[in-house]
């Protein structure tokens, strides 16, 4: 009779095998979720590179920088764009715009009318707004709940025909009392003639304050476009040199290597800046398709053995199958272990993401222009038939083997970072420093 195991050994032997398959998965979505965080930091670096690229370049729109880089890139529509045409016929355009903001009394004026203490315009606002301030204070100390019923009914007034017997009369009689608390020795006859006065007053103050700021505003906004029309004639010429280079780069980063590289290298500067131009876009590329690749081979591959699992222990966890014996082989079969398997795809990946990641020795592809960036930012250490580049010089290269370069410091420190915590991968469910060795930070 074969040896079995009970309910409860079966469900000890799935839940390590959930505990581990989780492991796994967890480590994955943690690389993608650092890939994530990193992701920036190597597109901004890429850009930085595209920048410098254009420098090369082009580093001016003199007529030689022009030349040169017509040679370089094979470019001749530079030529014929006349970039410093470009840039007069702009100037001249911003100019005349200046000039006529210039003569606009607004702007010309600009002192007279707007300074801080002794502007025209300033001093006005300044009496008129002191013209108003008893006034506002009047309206102020006369504010009341009950004011604009005191008003309309004519309290204080021969007007005021609300009879003693009525509540009303009482409450207005307070609210006056209230009022003309604020106003010692006067009666409210004379408060109420204080207050419409005032109103009056007020509005016709509001509207020359109201007309007073909006000069103020459109020659302050007059004075900022002004400002912005000399900064748009001052950076004329960087944004034409801005505009051609961007267009250069796109241009010569969508050529290829091939064409590339024979142009280029005459010029030692220009082509190890296409070189780490297209390096760090082709970079970025990989560790985006090696994280994707590696949450498609472990996480999504794990997820529905996961569920299965959930299954299994939720069925045989119920009390009516507490006497359930299970076969021996049948379990080491079920839930043998694929930690080994895992932490070994993990590892490779961790140490070829680090290699890639900090890869900057660009000039290792100075001499040739037919190859692929991968064997030369890992020397072929690690196969990456996911990559459609690699998997097109494969096809393309039969019985080609990379060449081997002195490892750099880099893939070094990959190495030895890599392989001192692989050990860490098989730690205990309550072991919290398991899979820092995956953090390619």
């Amino acid at each position: 009779m074969s040896a079995t195991l009970s309910r409860d050994q079966y469900l000890a032997r799935a839940d390590a095998c959930r505990w581990e398959l989780a492991q796994a998965q967890r480590r994955a979505l943690e690389e993608s979720h650092r890939h994530d965080q990193q992701r920036e930091a190597l597109a901004a670096e890429h850009r930085r590179a595209c920048v410098d690229l254009g420098a090369a370049l082009l580093p001016g729109l003199d007529a030689g920088s022009i030349a040169r880089a017509v040679q370089l890139t094979g470019y001749a529509p530079l030529a014929q764009r006349d970039l410093p045409g470009e840039v007069a016929r702009t100037r001249a355009e911003l100019a005349a715009r200046i000039a006529v903001v210039d003569a606009d009394p607004r702007y010309a004026q600009r002192e007279l009318l707007r300074h801080p203490t002794t502007g025209t315009l300033t001093v006005r606002r300044a009496e008129a707004a002191s013209m108003r301030a008893p006034l506002e204070d009047v309206l102020t100390r006369a504010e009341h709940l009950r004011l604009e019923r005191l008003l309309e009914v004519g309290y204080g007034t021969e007007d005021y025909a609300v009879p003693f017997w009525r509540l009303a009369y009482y409450s207005d009689w307070e609210a006056g009392d209230e009022i003309l608390a604020a106003f010692p020795g006067k009666t409210f006859a004379q408060v109420r003639a204080e207050v419409l006065e005032a109103r009056e007053a007020v509005a016709v103050y509001d509207r020359v304050l109201a007309e007073l700021d909006e000069e103020l505003r459109a020659g302050v906004a007059m004075e900022a476009y002004r400002d912005q029309l000399y900064a748009s004639w001052a950076q004329a010429e960087p944004r034409v040199l801005e505009g051609a280079r961007t267009q250069l780069v796109e241009i010569v980063l969508g050529l290829g290597a091939e064409l590339m590289g024979p142009r280029l290298r005459p010029s030692a500067d220009v082509h190890l800046a296409y070189l780490r131009a297209t390096g760090t876009a082709t970079k970025l590329e990989y560790l985006d398709r090696m994280v994707r690749s590696l949450i498609d081979h472990v996480a999504l591959e794990i997820a529905p053995q996961l569920e299965r699992l959930d299954r299994d222990i939720a069925k045989w966890s119920r009390p009516k199958k507490a006497g359930q014996r299970f076969p021996v082989e049948l379990v080491d079969q079920r839930f043998r272990s694929r930690k080994e398997r895992y932490d070994k795809q993990l590892e490779r990946h961790a140490k070829a993401y680090v290699a890639v990641r900090r890869f900057d020795e660009w000039e290792r592809a100075r001499d040739a222009d037919d190859f692929v960036w991968w064997y030369v930012m890992t020397s072929g250490r690690w196969h990456a038939d996911y990559l459609p580049d690699v998997q097109r010089w494969d096809a393309t290269h039969p019985g080609w083997s990379p060449p081997h370069y002195v490892s750099s410091e880099h893939e070094r420190a990959a190495d030895d970072w890599a392989v001192e915590h692989a050990g860490h991968a098989g730690s205990a469910p309550d072991a919290q420093g398991g899979d820092a060795w995956l953090d390619a930070s």
